[in-house]
């Protein structure tokens, strides 16, 4: 495997997570965690809600210029991405505040393209034209639309209150990341994304054909954020697969893969919400598509996504791999521990 990593990208990248915590609730992050993984985080967590605090007189502006995709990406990632793509990698945070500013509305409107492409899971040319178009067409949101297009109809301006936020946002989080040097440098020099994948089947499944073809850029970044995730952006060809790894995240999926009373009860818990069942059996046929899927239960794409993204974190959903006709599968194991405690407790 030849993946690349870098402290600096990886620095970058951790900033720019930090809106998200600004608007989100701990809930959100640890609803479908056990006991024991809150544990590992526990400490994490009083970072988390300390940033919140801290974030709270920007919080306005954050959800007006820093909406993220369903993928968990803003503007901001998609121009960072991009730059990295074009072999334009900032040297220090400054420098790549200085290069978002210095984005032509050309580059703009191809970040923009790539962002909506992912967020309405389908190809959009990066003209004015064609943006606007698949926003209105869209099931987003009113407020959503509305940002999206503003951002299609201004992007010099959208992107100049993204860069001014972010240079606030920039001072205020230095302390928090600072103090955890340490710990990314040593979870970054002793992680082994080989090694988790063997350990652990969900990493397994996700993993398996970007690690044969050395196609991987892997981002390690702060304990509070909680994340592990994987991203393709196929408009950026020489980026491969983003893989974004927060620390402690290898624990808390190892601890995934012992099945005991906590988990047999979180997995019930995720599988008993009518829609999200729905959802599942969707997306175990051959070729779904979000959109299908939204328009035949009724909700929207957002709906889909959130609930796909429920089933993957708890590992029912696991990546299928690039020579299936479907996106996702099942995860065997984990329902053959769930059928073999169900026989044990009542038969």
């Amino acid at each position: 495997m030849d993946s690349h990593y870098s402290e600096l990208d990886s620095q970058i990248l951790d900033y720019l997570y930090v809106p998200l915590i600004a608007t989100a609730q701990k809930e959100d992050f640890e609803w479908d965690m056990t006991p024991r993984e809150r544990e590992i985080l526990a400490e994490a967590w009083e970072v988390f809600e300390a940033l919140q605090q801290d974030l709270a007189p920007l919080k306005t502006r954050i959800e007006a210029a820093l909406p993220f995709t369903k993928v968990g990406l803003s503007l901001a990632h998609l121009a960072y991405f991009y730059l990295l793509d074009q072999g334009k990698r900032p040297s220090s945070w400054e420098e790549f505040l200085n290069q978002l500013a210095s984005l032509s509305e050309g580059d703009l409107l191809f970040c923009l393209s790539v962002g909506l492409s992912v967020e309405l899971d389908r190809e959009i040319e990066d003209t004015q034209v064609s943006l606007i178009a698949a926003i209105e067409q869209s099931d987003m949101k009113p407020a959503e639309k509305w940002y999206w297009s503003q951002a299609v109809w201004h992007p010099l301006e959208t992107m100049q209150e993204i860069t001014d936020l972010l240079s606030e946002i920039g001072v205020r989080y230095q302390p928090y990341f600072d103090k955890y040097q340490k710990e990314r440098e040593a979870f970054a020099a002793r992680i082994d994304l080989e090694e988790l994948m063997n350990a652990v089947p969900h990493v397994q499944n996700a993993l398996g054909n970007a690690l044969s073809d050395g196609a991987i850029r892997l981002f390690v970044i702060s304990p509070w954020h909680t994340r592990f995730s994987l991203v393709g952006l196929d408009k950026l060809t020489n980026l491969g697969l983003i893989v974004t790894l927060s620390t402690r995240m290898d624990r808390v999926l190892q601890e995934r893969n012992v099945f005991d009373m906590e988990d047999f009860v979180a997995t019930l818990k995720v599988i008993g919400d009518e829609t999200r069942y729905q959802i599942l059996v969707e997306l175990l046929k051959p070729h779904a598509k979000n959109k299908d899927i939204a328009e035949k239960l009724g909700i929207t794409n957002a709906a889909v996504s959130f609930h796909t993204q429920k089933l993957i974190t708890s590992q029912v959903l696991v990546y299928a791999g690039e020579d299936k006709p479907q996106k996702y599968q099942i995860n065997q194991r984990l329902l053959e521990a769930l059928i073999d405690k169900l026989q044990t407790d009542l038969t």
